[in-house]
């Protein structure tokens, strides 16, 4: 009776142990799918981006835009090299406002400056009394009351300049070559051949000691103010008439300035000034020379403000 019993205990004990065991294998099988799925849909998900990506390479990297690449890597090349011939050379290069372009050595004893100046414009006249009125090449005012209309209109181009200014050798040596393309009048009103380039200043100064400053070459007489400020910096459109009568205009020769806080004096020896000489002499040779002496003198006192101040009639914006 009890060798049964005990037989039929361990019977139902192997039987569960069995039972346990094949649950449990049927869980790790479970598991293992699920992970093998979970990683099949991974996978799937890589093939797709990997694909996408393929794709975004294949339009970016297209003929056009490897076109571009190689445009923007050989400007890169162009500048890099121009920069290092310029850094090598100490030369620098640039644009200042109301300097116009520069082209300077390192420590600044060679320079230059190139700008230029163009004025043109609409002009409308109207004279209920036509009167015409010209200087003539001695200086002279000549009225004509003949062959003037009431009314005139039409564009002009009144001015075409290029300067090209800068100094030499150190600060102190300057230089000026400027000139201007020539309208139908000149600055007299005379006729001219429209067009031509003519040379207004080409001088070399030397700045001593003590503010003076001697010049030679052909430059502006020390005269009127007027006619001394740059035609850029003028408060109407044109200088007045009683300028354009009685200004000197330019000359070849030699000037001698001086310069400090309170006085500006200055006066030169030369060929010949407008109301001595006509203008195709004034440019002259020595030899063609129609004056024995020509002399002319300015001299200034500042009561307040700075030299500077002076170069034009009003002040510049912000000031």
């Amino acid at each position: 009776m009890t060798m049964i019993r005990t037989t039929g205990l361990l019977t139902g004990a192997m039987t569960l142990a069995l039972t346990g065991i094949a649950g449990a294998a049927d869980n790790d099988n479970a598991s293992i799918d699920a992970l093998r799925a979970e990683l099949n849909e991974l996978r799937a998900q890589n093939n797709s981006l990997s694909a996408r990506v393929d794709a975004q390479d294949t339009e970016w990297l297209n003929e056009e835009r490897a076109s571009e690449i190689r445009g923007i890597v050989q400007d890169v090349l162009a500048d890099s090299q121009s920069r290092t011939s310029l850094q090598d050379s100490g030369m620098m290069a640039g644009y200042k406002a109301g300097k116009g372009f520069f082209l300077s050595n390192a420590d600044g004893s060679f320079s230059l400056n190139v700008s230029g100046q163009l004025q043109t414009r609409w002009v409308f006249n109207n004279n209920p009394d036509p009167v015409t009125a010209e200087v003539n090449n001695n200086g002279g005012l000549v009225v004509n009351n003949q062959n003037s209309e009431e009314q005139n209109w039409g564009f002009q181009v009144r001015r075409a300049h290029v300067r090209f200014q800068g100094n030499v050798i150190d600060p102190t040596w300057t230089y000026a070559i400027n000139g201007a393309f020539e309208g139908p009048d000149n600055d007299q009103g005379n006729p001219t051949n429209g067009g031509v380039f003519e040379f207004q200043e080409a001088y070399i100064a030397k700045e001593l000691d003590n503010g003076i400053t001697i010049t030679l070459g052909q430059f502006k007489t020390p005269w009127l103010r007027e006619e001394l400020v740059e035609s850029a910096n003028q408060l109407a459109v044109e200088r007045s008439v009683i300028n354009e009568i009685f200004n000197q205009d330019r000359a070849v020769g030699i000037m001698a300035s001086w310069n400090n806080d309170d006085w500006n004096i200055s006066g030169s020896y030369n060929n010949g000034q407008r109301t001595a000489v006509n203008q195709q002499n004034r440019y002259s040779n020595f030899n063609d020379n129609q004056t024995n002496w020509a002399f002319s003198a300015r001299g200034e006192w500042k009561l307040s403000g700075d030299w500077s101040d002076f170069d034009s009639f009003t002040s510049s914006p912000g000031d």
